[in-house]
């Protein structure tokens, strides 16, 4: 499993979307940076608004992403 979790709802994301985003026009520095702030949202470069689909999960990715600035180490 290669999951990352947005921060803002805990939905899970495969860690090789950030190096899919080149499709909207950024590279993985560049979205790994908006995936920290925006979670869901990161490729529209706007913060996530969706609802809470799993807390924990949630949690951990703060917590990781605080830790870390490396999208392979958020890998819960």
């Amino acid at each position: 499993m290669t999951d990352i979790h947005c921060q803002y709802c805990g939905e899970p994301w495969d860690h090789d979307c950030l190096h899919d985003a080149d499709d909207h026009g950024m590279t993985y520095k560049m979205a790994s940076k908006s995936f920290a702030i925006n979670g869901c949202g990161f490729r529209e470069n706007i913060k996530c608004a969706a609802a809470m689909v799993d807390p924990d999960s949630a949690m951990q990715s703060i917590a990781l992403q605080e830790l870390s600035p490396y999208p392979e180490e958020w890998i819960i």
